[in-house]
């Protein structure tokens, strides 16, 4: 065993240096992680899906928009499910990148579009 004691000043600044590094890290969690990318608020982002909406409700593959807008942090962008029609997979894959390019344009990040037919089987996926 060793004889050696640490004194009581030399653990208590210690331990303040461990809490500082701590509360640092914490309160700058954001910038650590590399996520700078700023949300679209609810405002703009209902706007940015009535758009869509006005914009591909002429086209006979869609159908409707399956759930809302959503961001995915991990992936630093968007995402968007959207329901085609039966039989329509050949015009799902320009559906869903002309809706990824729309929300590229207004939201100016990358998006995620996922075409699913009536069934719940994907047809088509567009990342832009």
């Amino acid at each position: 065993m060793s004889t050696r004691v640490r004194p009581p000043a030399v653990s208590f600044l210690l331990f303040v240096l461990l809490c500082a590094g701590a509360w640092f890290a914490y309160s700058h969690r954001d910038w650590l992680k590399g996520s700078q990318t700023q949300l679209l608020p609810d405002e703009q982002r209902q706007a940015l899906l009535e758009r869509i909406r006005e914009e591909v409700d002429a086209d006979p593959a869609y159908v409707a928009l399956r759930g809302s807008l959503n961001w995915r942090p991990n992936e630093q962008r968007y995402r968007l499910d959207v329901t085609v029609a039966e039989n329509r997979e050949a015009e799902a894959r320009r559906l869903c990148q002309r809706i990824a390019e729309i929300i590229r344009e207004q939201a100016r990040v990358a998006a995620t579009v996922i075409a699913y037919d009536d069934s719940g089987r994907e047809v088509a996926r567009e990342v832009l």
